[in-house]
């Protein structure tokens, strides 16, 4: 904007031996004055603000690279990944029922009609029996049970790692499609009627009755 308010030749009149407009504010740089300033500037600043976020968003790897691995995984070796993934969902599964049925038990139940009626009676009862203290009869102690059955939870790992990941891989991937081909209405009724009344009475419940006798020997 100031290189575009002096034509040149009041550019050469402005100009003092310092490149200075005298009329001009301490601020303000004639034409040439700031054109030279501006290069400088320019070529002052850094280069390599761009390039170093550049490197440093390409050091982070990318989710497609992540989902490609697993994919690669999941393809190259279809055992191996059934048993990790179907035997890691059994656990948890079985993981999330007993944190679930321990704290069921845990809470105290509340019955509010003997709570009125027979406060003396049951007050006495507890006191003879030793679970409040002072009483005169035997304490009872009941053993703490483990929060986790770890032998059931591992039995639930077996057998959905080794039938529910491994066995049932091979079978619906390459044994059904032999028997009942890959595609059609027709195809998927029937292999639904072979799982519930053939595999499931015959193979699934036997596999969970031996892994679970295997586990708790």
């Amino acid at each position: 904007d100031v290189a575009t308010a002096f034509t040149p030749k009041q550019a050469r009149k402005c100009l003092n031996s310092e490149g200075m407009c005298p009329a001009a504010s301490s601020l303000s740089l004639c034409p040439s004055r700031a054109h030279s300033s501006a290069r400088g500037l320019a070529t002052a600043l850094p280069r390599g603000g761009h390039s170093e976020s550049t490197s440093a968003l390409s050091a982070i790897p990318s989710v497609g690279t992540a989902a490609s691995a697993v994919n690669n995984f999941y393809q190259t070796m279809p055992m191996l990944a059934a048993f990790i993934t179907c035997g890691i969902k059994a656990s948890a599964a079985d993981y999330i029922a007993q944190k679930r049925s321990r704290s069921e038990e845990e809470e105290p139940e509340f019955d509010g009609r003997l709570e009125l009626e027979e406060p003396k009676r049951r007050w006495s009862f507890r006191r003879a029996i030793g679970i409040d203290g002072g009483g005169s009869g035997v304490k009872t102690s009941v053993p703490k049970q483990p929060s986790i059955h770890y032998q059931r939870n591992a039995a639930f790992l077996l057998y959905g790692g080794l039938y529910q990941g491994m066995a049932q891989e091979h079978i619906y991937n390459h044994i059904f499609p032999v028997l009942f081909g890959d595609s059609g209405p027709a195809s998927v009724l029937a292999k639904v009627f072979f799982d519930m009344l053939v595999l499931t009475p015959f193979l699934c419940l036997p596999i969970a009755y031996v892994v679970k006798s295997f586990i708790f020997r």
